[in-house]
Protein backbone atom coordinates (compact mmCIF):
# COMPACT_ATOMS: atom_id res chain seq x y z
CA UNK A 1 0.00 0.00 0.00
CA UNK A 2 1.16 3.37 -1.36
CA UNK A 3 1.74 5.93 2.15
CA UNK A 4 -0.08 9.04 1.66
CA UNK A 5 -0.78 12.00 3.93
CA UNK A 6 -4.07 12.39 5.59
CA UNK A 7 -3.95 16.04 6.29
CA UNK A 8 -6.23 18.35 4.57
CA UNK A 9 -5.39 19.98 1.25
CA UNK A 10 -1.96 17.32 0.93
CA UNK A 11 -1.74 15.57 -1.62
CA UNK A 12 1.70 13.75 -1.15
CA UNK A 13 2.47 10.41 -1.33
CA UNK A 14 5.45 8.37 -0.89
CA UNK A 15 6.92 7.31 -4.09
CA UNK A 16 10.61 7.11 -5.62
CA UNK A 17 12.32 9.89 -5.28
CA UNK A 18 10.55 11.12 -2.76
CA UNK A 19 12.95 13.39 0.18
CA UNK A 20 9.55 13.24 2.46
CA UNK A 21 8.93 11.19 5.66
CA UNK A 22 5.65 9.55 6.59
CA UNK A 23 5.05 9.20 10.26
CA UNK A 24 1.99 6.95 11.97
CA UNK A 25 -0.64 8.20 14.59
CA UNK A 26 0.72 8.26 18.06
CA UNK A 27 -0.24 5.21 20.10
CA UNK A 28 -0.01 7.63 23.07
CA UNK A 29 -3.29 8.97 23.95
CA UNK A 30 -2.77 12.66 24.48
CA UNK A 31 -0.56 13.29 22.20
CA UNK A 32 -3.09 11.34 19.30
CA UNK A 33 -5.81 13.22 20.35
CA UNK A 34 -3.49 16.71 19.90
CA UNK A 35 -2.70 15.19 16.29
CA UNK A 36 -6.06 14.35 15.11
CA UNK A 37 -7.00 18.02 16.09
CA UNK A 38 -4.28 19.37 13.95
CA UNK A 39 -5.53 17.58 11.09
CA UNK A 40 -8.37 19.19 11.54
CA UNK A 41 -11.34 16.66 10.11
CA UNK A 42 -14.72 16.46 12.03
CA UNK A 43 -15.24 13.32 13.06
CA UNK A 44 -12.67 11.32 11.68
CA UNK A 45 -10.46 8.70 13.40
CA UNK A 46 -6.81 7.63 11.55
CA UNK A 47 -6.38 4.09 11.44
CA UNK A 48 -3.35 1.95 11.03
CA UNK A 49 -2.72 3.07 7.61
CA UNK A 50 -2.80 6.82 8.15
CA UNK A 51 0.18 9.03 7.58
CA UNK A 52 1.17 12.88 8.39
CA UNK A 53 4.16 13.85 5.79
CA UNK A 54 6.75 15.70 7.57
CA UNK A 55 5.69 18.90 5.35
CA UNK A 56 3.59 19.59 8.46
CA UNK A 57 6.56 19.68 10.52
CA UNK A 58 8.01 23.57 11.29
CA UNK A 59 11.78 21.90 10.96
CA UNK A 60 10.62 19.18 8.61
CA UNK A 61 10.49 16.49 11.12
CA UNK A 62 8.40 15.58 14.00
CA UNK A 63 10.06 15.63 17.64
CA UNK A 64 9.67 13.53 20.83
CA UNK A 65 10.27 16.53 22.87
CA UNK A 66 6.99 17.84 24.42
CA UNK A 67 8.49 20.89 24.73
CA UNK A 68 9.17 21.21 20.46
CA UNK A 69 6.27 22.52 18.73
CA UNK A 70 7.25 20.14 16.65
CA UNK A 71 5.67 17.90 19.13
CA UNK A 72 2.87 18.35 16.89
CA UNK A 73 2.17 18.82 13.56
CA UNK A 74 1.32 22.22 12.58
CA UNK A 75 2.12 23.59 8.54
CA UNK A 76 -1.15 23.47 7.07
CA UNK A 77 -2.03 25.44 4.14
CA UNK A 78 -5.67 26.48 5.54
CA UNK A 79 -3.71 28.05 8.37
CA UNK A 80 -3.07 32.23 7.94
CA UNK A 81 0.00 33.98 7.79
CA UNK A 82 0.46 35.39 10.99
CA UNK A 83 -0.16 32.02 12.50
CA UNK A 84 2.03 30.35 10.88
CA UNK A 85 4.67 33.32 11.85
CA UNK A 86 3.96 32.66 15.18
CA UNK A 87 4.66 29.06 15.00
CA UNK A 88 7.92 29.66 12.90
CA UNK A 89 8.81 32.27 16.13
CA UNK A 90 8.18 29.65 18.66
CA UNK A 91 10.32 27.01 16.87
CA UNK A 92 13.33 29.54 17.44
CA UNK A 93 12.45 30.49 20.68
CA UNK A 94 12.59 26.75 21.17
CA UNK A 95 16.14 26.23 19.76
CA UNK A 96 17.37 28.48 21.87
CA UNK A 97 16.56 27.60 25.10
CA UNK A 98 17.78 24.44 23.72
CA UNK A 99 20.95 25.92 22.72
CA UNK A 100 21.37 27.60 26.27
CA UNK A 101 20.71 23.90 27.79
CA UNK A 102 22.75 22.72 26.13
CA UNK A 103 25.74 25.26 26.67
CA UNK A 104 25.06 25.42 30.39
CA UNK A 105 25.41 21.49 30.74
CA UNK A 106 28.82 21.30 29.04
CA UNK A 107 29.59 24.55 31.35
CA UNK A 108 28.53 22.07 34.63
CA UNK A 109 30.48 19.39 33.32
CA UNK A 110 33.49 20.83 32.69
CA UNK A 111 33.57 22.30 35.61
CA UNK A 112 33.17 18.93 37.04
CA UNK A 113 36.01 17.98 35.23
CA UNK A 114 38.30 20.64 35.97
CA UNK A 115 37.09 19.92 40.06
CA UNK A 116 38.14 16.66 39.47
CA UNK A 117 41.41 17.33 38.27
CA UNK A 118 42.27 19.62 40.54
CA UNK A 119 41.08 16.45 43.14
CA UNK A 120 43.77 14.32 41.73
CA UNK A 121 46.18 16.57 42.22
CA UNK A 122 45.92 17.53 44.93
CA UNK A 123 45.58 13.70 46.47
CA UNK A 124 49.53 13.69 46.23
CA UNK A 125 49.86 16.97 48.02
CA UNK A 126 47.68 15.76 50.81
CA UNK A 127 49.90 12.57 51.31
CA UNK A 128 53.07 13.84 52.02
CA UNK A 129 51.63 16.14 54.54
CA UNK A 130 50.48 13.31 55.67
CA UNK A 131 53.77 11.78 55.73
CA UNK A 132 55.44 14.37 57.26
CA UNK A 133 53.00 14.73 60.26
CA UNK A 134 53.66 10.74 61.06
CA UNK A 135 57.23 11.83 60.54
CA UNK A 136 56.97 14.71 63.31
CA UNK A 137 54.78 12.61 65.34
CA UNK A 138 57.28 9.78 65.52
CA UNK A 139 60.14 12.21 66.46
CA UNK A 140 58.11 13.36 69.47
CA UNK A 141 58.11 9.86 71.01
CA UNK A 142 59.72 9.88 74.31
CA UNK A 143 62.67 7.97 73.63
CA UNK A 144 63.70 11.03 71.63
CA UNK A 145 63.42 13.73 73.85
CA UNK A 146 65.83 15.94 75.39
CA UNK A 147 68.56 13.88 73.28
CA UNK A 148 69.97 13.81 69.99
CA UNK A 149 71.47 10.86 68.61
CA UNK A 150 72.96 9.00 65.29
CA UNK A 151 70.84 6.04 66.25
CA UNK A 152 67.98 4.72 64.45
CA UNK A 153 64.44 4.40 66.24
CA UNK A 154 64.90 0.25 65.75
CA UNK A 155 68.48 0.95 67.64
CA UNK A 156 66.96 2.87 70.53
CA UNK A 157 64.40 0.37 71.12
CA UNK A 158 66.86 -2.79 70.87
CA UNK A 159 68.90 -0.91 73.45
CA UNK A 160 66.23 -0.10 75.58
CA UNK A 161 64.84 -3.76 75.56
CA UNK A 162 67.83 -4.88 76.51
CA UNK A 163 68.76 -3.10 79.18
CA UNK A 164 65.17 -3.64 80.55
CA UNK A 165 66.01 -7.59 80.87
CA UNK A 166 69.08 -6.70 82.21
CA UNK A 167 67.48 -5.21 85.07
CA UNK A 168 64.94 -7.92 85.37
CA UNK A 169 67.70 -10.06 85.62
CA UNK A 170 69.78 -8.24 88.53
CA UNK A 171 66.39 -7.98 90.29
CA UNK A 172 65.53 -11.74 90.44
CA UNK A 173 69.12 -13.30 90.78
CA UNK A 174 70.44 -10.39 93.84
CA UNK A 175 70.57 -12.57 96.54
CA UNK A 176 73.00 -15.05 93.93
CA UNK A 177 75.52 -12.28 92.95
CA UNK A 178 76.43 -11.18 96.84
CA UNK A 179 78.09 -8.15 97.69
CA UNK A 180 81.57 -9.54 98.24
CA UNK A 181 81.14 -11.02 94.77
CA UNK A 182 80.81 -8.13 93.05
CA UNK A 183 83.44 -6.02 94.98
CA UNK A 184 86.33 -9.14 94.74
CA UNK A 185 88.87 -8.60 91.97
CA UNK A 186 89.59 -12.35 90.58
CA UNK A 187 90.39 -12.64 87.05
CA UNK A 188 87.61 -14.65 86.88
CA UNK A 189 85.08 -12.42 87.38
CA UNK A 190 84.47 -10.77 83.80
CA UNK A 191 83.93 -13.98 82.23
CA UNK A 192 80.85 -15.36 84.52
CA UNK A 193 79.53 -12.02 84.89
CA UNK A 194 79.21 -12.16 80.79
CA UNK A 195 77.86 -15.30 81.45
CA UNK A 196 74.91 -14.53 83.39
CA UNK A 197 74.02 -11.08 82.30
CA UNK A 198 75.33 -10.81 78.72
CA UNK A 199 77.38 -7.64 79.91
CA UNK A 200 80.93 -7.14 79.08
CA UNK A 201 82.63 -5.94 82.28
CA UNK A 202 82.79 -5.95 85.78
CA UNK A 203 82.28 -2.03 85.75
CA UNK A 204 79.21 -2.04 84.13
CA UNK A 205 77.21 -4.25 86.00
CA UNK A 206 78.77 -2.19 89.02
CA UNK A 207 77.26 0.50 87.85
CA UNK A 208 73.78 -1.40 86.74
CA UNK A 209 73.78 -2.92 90.75
CA UNK A 210 74.01 0.59 92.02
CA UNK A 211 71.58 2.01 89.93
CA UNK A 212 68.96 -0.91 90.73
CA UNK A 213 69.81 -0.93 94.55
Amino acid sequence: MVKSCCAVGCTNRLTKGCILSFYRFPVDGNRRRLWIAAINKKGWEPSQYSFVCSAHFISGKKSNDHLSPDYVPSVFKHLDSPTRRRQASKMEAYERRKHANQARAKSVQADNEKLEAEREQSEPVCASVELQVESSALALQPHSIGRRTELSIEDVSYMEECLDQSLQFVGVHTDVLSKEFMESGSSKVPGVIKFYTGLPSYSRLKVLFEYVS
